[in-house]
């Protein structure tokens, strides 16, 4: 059955097999909803997605995270509802479910 939930993935270094060709693949979702927003922004037909520094949950797989928003907080970037600084930030500890996919070229079953 296909996964119905939203997610991103971080990769790091294998440990121990610096000349691995296949990166450690980390899978994330929100731990409380099935789908979330990537906050973005469109200019002059460019898209980019917004970063942050990252939060708890990725911190130890990548030193820079996409701005994840809940659902409500997706409706709050898009109607500008909010000051930015309270919309664009890291999600707090146990925000993002962590599941690692890939380790040492070997998928994880």
């Amino acid at each position: 059955m296909p996964n119905s939930r939203d997610e991103f993935y971080e990769y790091t270094e294998p440990v121990g097999k610096p000349k691995s060709k296949l990166k450690d693949q980390h899978q994330f979702t929100l731990a409380d909803t099935e789908w979330f927003w990537i906050a973005g922004i469109i200019k002059q037909d460019c898209f980019a997605v917004l970063t942050v520094k990252p939060g708890p949950d990725i911190r130890p797989y990548h030193d820079r995270q996409i701005v994840v928003l809940s659902p409500r907080d997706g409706m709050d970037w898009l109607q500008l509802s909010k000051p930015e600084d309270r919309i664009l930030r890291a999600l707090p500890s146990g925000s993002l479910k962590h599941r690692q996919l890939r380790r040492n070229s070997l998928a994880l079953g």
